[in-house]
């Protein structure tokens, strides 16, 4: 068997690595290809002597793509987030087409020259993995999607990430299963320190170079990949990084009564592709501040990569409302758990709210959906009653410990891929290979 497994940084580049090892513990046959889209994966895989791809330079054999084989591919739609992501400016758009077409080419040569069985994804949404998919699916590949899952775990699954996965609404867990789980296991105990501690200091500086490939600087953008660029130029988020360091940053008493909202990036694959109903934060905010009781508050979390980056008109919107305040200084756990409810468009937060019997609204389709224990808001005339539900109904312990129970045994795989020590390779070489095992026996 022979794997092509595709990376984006050095995090996933340590782990693949770790999961690598276990798997020739089950099979010394079994050979992998690392595809590295940004520098810290290649250099760190590089430097152990793996032999890696880097996708930015394999592009460059493929000049001019103009394969007649490759004129019925959709290129718009492979290159429909990226060019979302770079703002939508019609100067991006052929460019975006050609990188569409080199990677199709470069990923045809990788599969047919390393002579590929199996394909591990990270992500599906971005154009070099979708390239990826359509030539991994085009040769009858079997694909697992990777992304990281909720409580420190990882989620491995033969069809997408996020609300593609294949157990979406998998309501087994809620209903009477003695193989389930009756409560909900603790949280594992994680080695203290963070996953930078286990890198060396060439590994970290590699790190802190892929900033320059999300944010280049104007005379660089032209020369590096579109798909590699976050549209966003460094001098913003060199300021913006500036004053978040020199910040101070101290608790703030919370309202005595308030419903939590903690954001996504605006650009989030997540917002972009399975929030169906919401994709405008300010619009939230509005109907829900419009429909809450007058003794309850809404709080409001900036995601932590996107701190002061959200329009003006967001926080002007904040700063009208008497009932709204916006707060990244308290603990996110205690925001958690003082809030009387929560409401996420469909990230990680929702499920951790709900290991702590929160009743949570959910705006958006999620993995880790389940109408037994959520308050899915169906459209946007929904929201409002949904809110009042979340306020006056109590929370399902039982059920709520049985679907994450369930989530749990069957779907998220032990470990973390940014853990500082690294654990679960023996399961995840186990998912590898009976995937492998499975898509070869069907006919």
């Amino acid at each position: 068997m022979h794997i092509l497994i595709n990376l984006y940084y050095a995090d996933s580049a340590r782990y693949f690595n770790y999961v690598y090892e276990h798997l020739l513990e089950r099979d010394k046959n079994i050979a992998v290809t690392f595809v590295c889209f940004y520098p810290s994966a290649y250099l760190y895989l590089h430097r152990r002597g793996l032999h890696p791809i880097y996708l930015p330079s394999l592009l460059r054999q493929f000049p001019t793509p103009f394969d007649e084989r490759h004129l019925s591919a959709n290129i718009d739609e492979l290159t429909y987030y990226n060019y979302l992501v770079m703002g939508q400016k019609p100067e991006y758009r052929s460019r975006l087409n050609l990188e569409t077409k080199q990677c199709l080419l470069a990923y045809e040569k990788i599969i047919k020259d390393h002579s590929i069985d199996m394909m591990i994804s990270a992500g599906d949404t971005r154009l070099q993995t979708q390239a990826a998919i359509a030539v991994a699916k085009s040769t009858k590949l079997s694909i697992l999607y990777f992304e990281q899952g909720a409580f420190g775990t990882t989620i491995l699954d033969p069809a997408g990430v996020n609300a593609n996965v294949s157990f979406r609404n998998d309501n087994c867990c809620t209903e009477n299963n003695d193989q389930t789980p009756k409560k909900r296991p603790k949280k594992e105990q994680k080695a203290p320190g963070t996953y930078t501690d286990s890198l060396d200091w060439q590994d970290n500086l590699a790190e802190k170079l892929d900033l320059f490939w999300h944010y280049p600087l104007p005379a660089m953008s032209s020369y590096l990949p579109l798909f590699t660029q976050s549209g966003e130029s460094f001098r913003k988020f060199a300021i913006t990084r500036l004053k978040a360091k020199l910040k101070k940053i101290s608790p703030k008493v919370l309202p005595q009564k308030y419903l939590l909202f903690p954001l996504q990036m605006p650009k989030d694959a997540q917002l972009v592709f399975h929030s169906p109903v919401f994709n405008d934060i300010e619009e939230v905010v509005t109907i829900v501040t419009n429909c809450l009781p007058c003794d309850t508050a809404l709080v409001i979390r900036e995601h932590p990569n996107y701190k002061d980056r959200y329009p003006d008109a967001f926080y002007e919107l904040i700063e009208n409302k008497s009932n709204v305040f916006l707060n990244n200084e308290n603990h996110l756990e205690e925001c958690i758990q003082g809030s009387e409810a929560v409401i996420v468009v469909n990230s990680t937060v929702g499920i951790e709210a709900l290991s702590f019997y929160k009743n949570v609204i959910l705006l958006g389709n999620a993995y880790y959906e389940s109408d037994k224990v959520f308050h899915k808001v169906k459209s946007k005339g929904d929201l409002p009653r949904q809110i009042i539900n979340a306020l006056t109904v109590t929370a399902d312990h039982g059920a709520i410990d049985k679907h994450i129970s369930h989530l749990l045994k069957y779907h998220l795989l032990p470990g973390h891929f940014r853990d500082i020590e690294l654990t679960g390779g023996e399961q995840v070489a186990e998912k590898i290979i009976s995937t492998y095992t499975q898509g070869v026996q069907q006919p």
